[in-house]
């Protein structure tokens, strides 16, 4: 049995062969699926597949890249979205320093907001964290989200942010990109972090 903790069904590219797609994986061993949202559109449609799948789960979140148009209506939707018995995290939710497609104001913002909503509704968190590594570990630090469960997606770090990650209960996960020939330092999170921590995701 395998668990791909974050795919994102939900993408333009599977619409013409999602179901297609979805049974495949069931076919090759995957039996759990977790499908986050990146905004409010696609929360909204991982909660629909959720509610037509039984082995499909769905994280509700506003992605870095899109939280320059968020509002506190669009965090309370999020809050109500949560009660759903198929919503098992608030994701994907981060900082992306690389694309700033977001103003670092507003992503700190919202980042923080939605770090204290998980915290405050007892739900896990999903974590994008691109080339923000201290932002990210200070602010997971302070809204104590460790508590309520924090994987950090795709992680790009170092095997020593890993082993602070892991000593404060938060699991590491790695995508495709441990694959890539240049991939160094993935590749060493990946022989250093004890299995129990570490979960796997096609992203």
């Amino acid at each position: 049995m395998y668990f791909d903790s974050h795919a994102h069904l939900g993408d333009i590219k599977y619409k013409n062969d999602q179901a297609e797609v979805i049974q495949r994986a069931l076919e090759a061993g995957v039996s759990l699926t977790l499908n986050p949202g990146a905004d409010m559109v696609s929360s909204a449609k991982a909660m629909k597949l959720a509610a037509t799948y039984d082995h499909i789960y769905a994280a509700v979140g506003m992605h870095p890249h899109d939280v320059k148009d968020m509002t506190a209506d669009d965090l309370d939707q999020l809050e109500t979205w949560a009660k759903d018995p198929k919503v098992m995290a608030i994701g994907e939710i981060g900082l992306d320093y690389h694309y700033n497609f977001s103003s670092k104001e507003d992503q700190l913002k919202w980042f923080q907001a939605q770090l204290e909503l998980a915290h405050r509704i007892n739900l896990p968190v999903i974590i994008h964290d691109r080339e923000a590594h201290g932002d990210v570990f200070d602010l997971i630090e302070k809204s104590k989200v460790a508590e309520t469960g924090c994987v950090m997606h795709c992680f790009s770090g170092s095997v020593e942010m890993a082993r602070e990650y892991v000593k404060r209960g938060i699991y590491i996960s790695l995508a495709g990109p441990v694959t890539f020939h240049n991939a160094r330092k993935a590749r060493e999170v990946a022989a250093d972090i004890p299995l129990e921590w570490l979960m796997i995701e096609t992203d």
